[in-house]
């Protein structure tokens, strides 16, 4: 497997706002500027720790969607072991 078709399925969430679940507890809420076979690199992003919040992962993700994302990382890259889940931030059911 080259890397191209390692990387494929990422392609329809570049430029895009995307949920990232991390397998350390936090949420990443952003826009996917690029990956490659070890990265994703994300603009505009919010980094949240999920464990030491007062609400739930749902209702944040919901408050995100309504009113926009809380930006506190110009850029943010992830290591792609790190990522349990991918999914658009529009996908959000509220």
């Amino acid at each position: 497997m080259n890397k191209d078709e390692v990387c494929d399925w990422l392609t329809p969430y570049r430029d895009i706002k995307v949920v990232i679940d991390l397998d350390t507890g936090h949420i990443l809420i952003g826009t996917l500027l690029d990956f490659s076979r070890e990265h994703l690199l994300f603009d505009d992003t919010d980094l949240h720790d999920s464990k030491k919040a007062n609400s739930t992962k749902e209702v944040y993700l919901s408050e995100a969607y309504r009113y926009g994302i809380n930006v506190n990382r110009k850029q943010v890259a992830i290591p792609r072991s790190r990522v349990l889940a991918v999914a658009k931030l529009e996908d959000t059911i509220i």
